[in-house]
């Protein structure tokens, strides 16, 4: 007798020579686990309708994807520049920025010292004869009046005015964004001019304050306190799209949200399907982040051939589109964690389906499934018995 072991499971015969292969009576026509011939693990039919759910599911992505960057700029838009709190709240640290504070501290210092009359301090007989006192003479002025500023600018009086005017300046940025008539002033460059008041007056006061005294013809001229310091164009030429953004800012962020949550439901294979989506959302919040630093290029560049100091334009983009930023690091973050979730996930499911595998095992034919009949330890005698076949990832 061979000590070879049959490649048959027990109870199976070997198929015929001729004829219809022999079944086991527990599988018939009817059995849609019918296997195909003998030894053979019961295979479940193909799901139809695949190709139609992979379809669908991609185009919620894709829709889901593109609605995302829309959906975060309509949320940065309204709560930080519509919304008065947001808008005050967003500003309000450029207060302490030493770009913004250079800024005006010189804007103020040439405003104070713009009309400064030399001769008529010193006498015209006195000049005539002493021409080369009267650069000296103005640059000490204006040293002296740039030194007020400067230490005006950091304190908290500063900060309170900063709040107060952009507070006040407000109601004409949305009117602007809406189209409406405001008292914006905007030059032809597009500089938004910012009216911080009597900053002037009290700089000229704190040096007066401090012991040095002024010529009576030193003081804050008509228009003192008006500093040119944002660059507005793109907001007005943009308003129309502003305006859909704003009126859209609940609704774009939670259709993008159900877009992506429907494509990975409606997708065949969900556990993959979850890293495909992080991998989709990785790919728009990086494409978003680098439109994001083209845009920034763009502004400094218009802000630049308008007159505005670098630093300072630099400074009003990175605390304005903070929020939006940081946004989008972390929605890329949480598509990193999808990823890392569905490739796990999948790793798992083929690991328990490498253990269970749904076909035949040790040598050909012979079932290793505890539900098949064929099993070893099965109970004799039973006939039929659940099959149990692991779930696809």
């Amino acid at each position: 007798m061979s000590n070879e072991r049959s490649p048959y499971p027990p109870g199976y015969g070997a198929p015929p020579t001729y004829g219809p292969p022999h079944y086991p009576p527990q599988y018939s026509a009817h059995n849609p686990y019918q296997i195909p011939y003998p030894g053979r693990y019961p295979v479940p039919p193909r799901k139809r309708g695949r190709t139609g759910r992979t379809i669908l599911a991609t185009l919620l992505l894709l829709l889901g994807c593109l609605l995302l960057p829309l959906g975060i700029a309509s949320v940065w838009l309204h709560t930080a520049i519509m919304d008065e709190d947001g808008y005050v709240s967003t500003v309000k640290p450029l207060a302490r920025d030493p770009a913004i504070q250079a800024a005006v501290a010189d804007t103020i210092t040439e405003q104070l010292t713009a009309g400064l009359d030399v001769g008529g301090l010193l006498g015209d007989s006195l000049l005539d004869e002493l021409p080369f006192i009267g650069a000296p003479i103005s640059g000490g002025l204006a040293t002296l009046v740039k030194k007020g500023a400067e230490q005006l600018v950091a304190t908290e009086f500063f900060a309170t005015v900063w709040t107060t005017a952009n507070r006040s300046l407000h109601p004409s940025i949305v009117a602007l964004v809406r189209g409406e008539e405001g008292s914006l002033q905007i030059g032809q460059d597009g500089v938004l001019v910012m009216d911080l008041g009597e900053l002037a007056g009290r700089v000229l006061k704190r040096v007066q304050d401090s012991g040095l005294p002024l010529p009576p013809m030193l003081k804050p001229a008509a228009g003192s306190g008006r500093i040119p310091l944002f660059h507005v164009r793109y907001l007005v030429e943009g308003r129309a799209v502003a305006q859909v953004l704003d009126s859209l800012w609940v609704v774009l962020p939670i259709l993008a949200l159900l877009l992506l949550t429907g494509a990975m439901l409606s997708a065949p294979h969900r556990t993959r399907w979850v890293a495909v989506t992080g991998g989709a959302i990785v790919v728009t919040m990086g494409l978003t982040q680098l439109g994001l630093l083209l845009a920034r290029d763009l502004y400094l560049k218009a802000a630049d051939e308008a007159g505005l100091p670098w630093d300072t334009s630099a400074a009003f983009w990175q605390v304005t589109t903070r929020t939006m930023v940081t946004a989008g690091f972390v929605i890329l973050a949480v598509g990193v964690a999808m990823i890392i979730v569905g490739i796990v996930a999948v790793l798992v499911a083929g690991e328990r389906q490498r253990r269970h595998p749904a076909g035949g095992g040790g040598y050909p034919g012979y079932p290793t499934h505890p539900g098949h009949p064929g099993y070893p330890g099965y109970p004799p005698g039973r006939s039929g018995g659940s099959i149990n076949r692991p779930a696809r990832p």
